[in-house]
């Protein structure tokens, strides 16, 4: 739900929180620069091996963040973000606070190191390393996220991510399949 302030963001959430998100971040117009779906497979282009190569630089970049699933599309990421490093977490076998939300309901002492933080390097950096490709390559001004609060929503999340490049046809991502 986007609020007053134009966000996205949870109200009174605390995005170092200990937890799991899930993120979608799309290019500028939704214009395709990661490549091209081909049998249900997405096939990355230069632009988005770049992509996948930052992406994975997130948890060397933030000692508290992992990456679990993720995908990309032409025109957008899914993935999912770790805050903690519970390793643990990557299998289906961990328990969620469903109060909370969190995996533990702890403050991370990391605070400076949130999900928007490490969005935003990610973006930047990818930013700069695609205009060497493309100089009309840009993002998106806003991300959507999610916080993974059962292991119900994960599941569901983690078959979605998976699946993605089966069902470009029907995303609303794709305005051409959308078209069709």
């Amino acid at each position: 739900m986007k609020h007053k302030d134009g966000s996205f963001r949870l109200k009174n959430w605390d995005y170092s929180n200990i937890g799991l998100y899930f993120l979608t971040i799309c290019t500028k117009k939704k214009e395709h620069f990661f490549g091209n779906i081909e049998n249900d497979i997405m096939v990355l282009n230069e632009a988005g091996l770049i992509v996948e190569s930052n992406w994975r630089n997130i948890e060397t970049q933030y000692s508290n963040i992992e990456i679990a699933d993720f995908v990309i599309m032409p025109n957008h990421l899914h993935g999912i973000l770790i805050i903690d490093g519970l390793k643990h977490i990557k299998t289906n076998d961990f328990a969620i606070d469903e109060k909370t939300g969190g995996i533990t309901g702890n403050k991370n002492p990391m605070l400076h190191q949130n999900i928007s933080t490490a969005v935003r390097w990610f973006k930047g950096k990818t930013t700069f390393d695609c205009r060497k490709i493309n100089t009309k390559f840009g993002w998106q001004a806003r991300f959507y996220d999610h916080i993974i609060r059962n292991q119900t929503s994960f599941l569901k999340i983690q078959d979605y991510i998976q699946n993605n490049p089966k069902m470009w046809y029907r995303d609303r991502n794709n305005e051409a399949g959308l078209k069709m």
